[in-house]
């Protein structure tokens, strides 16, 4: 599965600490953005062309 947009609860958001940013406020902006339609998303066929 992949995820595509700005707000997708991964990178801690300037004015704020590792710390501050707890997994309840990336869960929070990950669903605010997605309520926004800031997100895509799709299932992604993998294969090894090795």
């Amino acid at each position: 599965m992949c995820f595509y947009g700005p707000q997708l609860g991964v990178r801690t958001p300037r004015g704020s600490t590792p710390e501050q940013y707890t997994d309840a406020k990336q869960l929070d902006e990950f669903r605010t953005a997605r309520g926004r339609g800031l997100v895509a998303g799709g299932i992604i066929a993998y294969r090894n062309n090795r």
